[in-house]
């Protein structure tokens, strides 16, 4: 009875192991994750370069401005913390401000996450990876090159294949999906859907609907959908707000009626 109590407690263990394992996902070493991740739409661009001895450099430009931010990070289980040691703004007129001398909540550390997609690691902060994953699930991402024709969110991309850093180039096409955190993955449909709008009401500004997709079909709260007049990759035509077994509460961004038809898939034309 002591070897079958010893035996069930080291299979609890190893369980247990396993389930950590899964949870955390793999660890990325400073050498394996140095180089230069980068995002380009036609207005503005973000680069950021991660050093084999934990230092970062991160510049963002757009048409009205550009920030400028250095310092340290460390890498935990699949993700990088980022501390900031400088952070300097161009506002474009000749006027740069050390941000982080004016604020100091400025020194706060920031969390990015590690996605891998074969021979691509997406650099994505904390706030994007809603973003992310309604981007792989519209079709927008996997994107072709480090440009995006999309405003859906900014994800910083680098190629293990091609580490040549130009918005012109292409990068290496992917197979199956991104390797994401667990709670995130759950997000990521393995096959599209259509739904059909069964209710539509206002409260108080703004317009809701009720669709025939639920829980039971992949639907998550925060996940977008499409009209066939609408493009995700500036707006939405609709969020998940509340979900339910076989049916779902979306927010609407378009006017719509009942038995109007959405897809969680965007067909560019």
């Amino acid at each position: 009875m002591n070897n079958g109590i010893g035996f069930a407690a080291v299979l609890a263990i190893l369980i247990l192991a396993v389930n950590l394992s899964a949870q955390t996902g793999r660890e990325f070493r400073f050498e394996e994750l140095a180089g230069t991740y980068a995002y380009g739409t036609k207005s503005s661009s973000s680069i950021t370069t991660l050093m084999a001895d934990g230092t970062y450099k991160s510049e963002y430009s757009s048409c009205t401005f550009k920030t400028s931010e250095t310092g340290n990070f460390r890498v935990q289980a699949d993700s990088v913390i980022f501390k900031p040691v400088t952070l300097i703004q161009d506002d474009g007129n000749g006027k740069f401000t050390d941000i982080l001398l004016e604020n100091s909540k400025n020194r706060a550390t920031h969390v990015s996450w590690l996605a891998t997609w074969s021979d691509r690691i997406y650099l994505i902060a904390n706030s994007q990876l809603l973003s992310f994953v309604n981007a792989v699930n519209l079709g927008i991402e996997p994107r072709a090159g480090l440009h995006i024709d999309s405003y859906i969110g900014v994800f910083e991309v680098r190629d293990k294949l091609n580490t040549k850093l130009d918005f012109g180039s292409s990068l290496s096409p992917v197979v199956g999906f991104p390797q994401l955190p667990e709670n995130w993955a759950s997000y990521l449909l393995e096959r599209p859907f259509a739904t059909q709008i069964l209710s539509v009401q206002f409260e108080g500004e703004k317009f809701f609907g009720t669709i025939d997709k639920g829980k039971a079909d992949g639907v998550r709260v925060g996940m977008n959908l499409v009209s066939a007049k609408s493009d995700p990759r500036f707006e939405a035509a609709a969020e998940v707000v509340q979900v339910n077994y076989r049916t779902a509460k979306i927010q609407l961004f378009e006017l719509a009626s009942v038995g109007d038809r959405l897809s969680s898939r965007f067909e560019n034309k």
